[in-house]
């Protein structure tokens, strides 16, 4: 055996939680700036609780609330400079996965040398002492942002989706208030819990995957298993909203220890081209069968097992169904996506593709599963 497993978070979990927002954060100094997306946030009423929370602590704060549902480089410049003018002493991410990675993306920028968050996407930084401590307050159950290490981010110079990771992009409190995913609209609840499902999936079969981290995907592949049928009648309850966002966490854990498998590899390259807008679990849900079908061989027993879980016996057909129920079966046709955007995709995949269970991992190979897709 051989593997390493970090969890630097301190996570807060429980309804009602993020009322002790204030309080954990006042340890890390009296002046927040707080990063969400456009619109969700305030709308549910999830700001005017968090602020209470602060305003409770005399903390002071400033809110970038620009942040797109694919979070572009120029969205979080204009963030670092509102940190920096602010003198900010840490970073409070609310939201989706993409407030999140924003989020993290900033606290890494702020002390940056660099004046654009663009030199940093695509890299792993070592480890430092500038970056600005991270609060991740998640209003989705599904990415686990909020205690992974990465930030996927558009570069919007280069059309380049990539991550900046790192550990200095571990969050320093988690605080997960499923009461928060109760606004969630069902499309994005079925898109979230799907890329809650595949992280689950793909951090049982990974290369990376060890004796540590296999307990915690089982789980979630058992809890999944009980509650995505929830989000396809639509009975949402309280106790399916607490197991949704435990199988996120469990899964985001996983990620920042064993990683993902090519599927995320193709979805962040798809991401990358500026006319395609299908959500991150969309785009995964529309990649998987091709993937499923080349992976299967090489993993057959874990992905048999996985079958076991959905009592099933066929692991393809199984997600096929799924996806169908969930409403999020599709094709890379349906969202804009062309062949003559093939070598496109394919010059922007980034990050760990050995990490994926198929042996000997090429271009030609990454091609058939964007042409199975169409």
């Amino acid at each position: 055996m051989n593997f390493d497993f970090s969890l630097p978070t301190r996570i807060i979990f429980g309804r009602g939680r993020i009322s002790e927002l204030g309080s954990h954060c006042r340890s890390y100094g009296n002046k927040a700036l707080i990063i969400s997306g456009c619109t969700s946030a305030r709308n549910a009423g999830t700001l005017n609780k968090l602020t209470k929370s602060l305003e409770a602590q005399a903390i002071d704060f400033i809110l970038s609330d620009n942040i797109s549902p694919d979070p572009a480089s120029d969205e979080i410049d204009i963030a670092i400079d509102m940190g920096r003018k602010h003198h900010s002493d840490f970073v409070i991410g609310v939201g989706g996965g993409s407030a999140l990675d924003a989020a993290k993306a900033v606290a890494v920028g702020v002390n940056d040398e660099y004046d654009t968050i663009r030199n940093l996407i695509g890299k792993t930084l070592p480890p430092s002492n500038k970056s600005l401590p991270i609060i991740a307050v998640p209003t989705t159950a599904g990415t686990g942002s909020e205690v992974s290490k990465g930030a996927i981010i558009i570069d919007t110079v280069r059309q380049f989706k990539s991550g900046i990771r790192g550990d200095d992009l571990f969050p320093k409190v988690a605080i997960i208030d499923p009461e928060l995913t109760s606004s969630m609209p069902i499309k994005v609840a079925r898109e979230t819990g799907f890329d809650a499902l595949t992280h689950a999936i793909e951090t049982c079969v990974a290369r990376r995957s060890s004796s540590v981290s296999e307990p915690f995907s089982n789980r979630a592949l058992h809890i999944l298993s009980r509650n995505l049928p929830l989000l396809i009648s639509e009975k949402r309850t309280a106790l399916m909203e607490d197991e949704l966002c435990v199988a996120a966490l469990l899964g985001g854990i996983n990620v920042a220890n064993c990683g993902t498998c090519i599927p995320h590899r193709l979805q962040q390259a798809i991401g990358s081209l500026p006319h395609v807008h299908a959500s991150h679990g969309q785009g995964l849900a529309i990649l998987y069968p091709s993937w499923l079908s080349l992976a299967y061989p090489f993993a057959q027993d874990k992905f048999n097992h996985i079958a076991e879980i959905f009592h099933g016996s066929n692991i393809i057909s199984i997600i096929d169904e799924l996806c169908s129920d969930l409403k999020i079966k599709a094709r890379l046709r349906d969202f804009g996506v062309t062949q003559n955007d093939i070598p496109e995709i394919l010059k922007n995949v980034s990050g760990a593709v050995e990490n994926d269970p198929i042996d000997d991992i090429n271009t030609k190979m990454l091609r058939s599963i964007l042409e199975s897709s169409f």
